[in-house]
């Protein structure tokens, strides 16, 4: 199923997180250019696929989720890898995996800034927690650290983490909608 603008005959509302700059106090969602006030959304996941186009000569990578709400309108999330983002695909990999015979996954979605400053996503699915599929210290041996000469973090490369989430998307497509049987018990997993 691919991804079409406008909800009459069967598109997609856009729907984007905005406020992630340095320079903006919180993050939150906006739907066609207006700012969802409760900074919630709830939908049931119908379609996920990668993206990517060019930004300044570099190919930049996101990711489509489309979702249908409790009256049948179907949103389209656009989103680029980053600490938000990744969240949400290690905990919905986590689900699929701990779940492989979930027949649709309702995504609840809030955001917020937590304790530490850092903005964040609040993240239930089908009403609960999900386990993330990478832990911790999995995710710091994906993630390598950039430092200068003193051994100082200057900043951190996900490229191969941001890549085994990617590659991870493409089992969370096939889950949608199937049976535990279909999924060949998680065992073809790219992963």
């Amino acid at each position: 199923m691919g991804f079409t603008k406008g909800n009459e005959g069967g598109g997609y509302t856009y729907m984007k997180i905005k406020g992630l700059t340095k320079d903006e106090a919180a993050p939150f969602f906006e739907v066609e250019g207006e700012r969802i006030e409760d900074n919630k959304f709830v939908g049931t996941l119908i379609n996920i696929e990668t993206s990517s186009y060019e930004y300044e000569g570099k190919e930049k990578q996101t990711v489509k989720i489309g979702f249908v709400d409790e009256v049948g309108e179907k949103y389209q999330l656009d989103i680029a890898y980053n600490s938000i983002s990744r969240n949400l695909f290690n905990s919905l990999l986590g689900f699929v995996r701990d779940n492989a015979d979930v027949k649709e996954m309702k995504i609840e979605m809030s955001l917020y800034v937590n304790k530490g400053g850092f903005k964040s996503l609040g993240l239930l699915i089908n009403g609960a927690r999900a386990n993330w599929f990478y832990s911790i210290e999995e995710q710091k041996e994906l993630i390598e650290r950039i430092e200068n000469k003193k051994g100082e973090l200057i900043s951190n490369d996900y490229t191969e983490y941001d890549n085994k989430l990617r590659e991870g998307i493409e089992t969370i497509k096939v889950v949608i909608g199937k049976k535990k049987q279909e999924v060949n018990e998680f065992g073809d997993l790219p992963f």
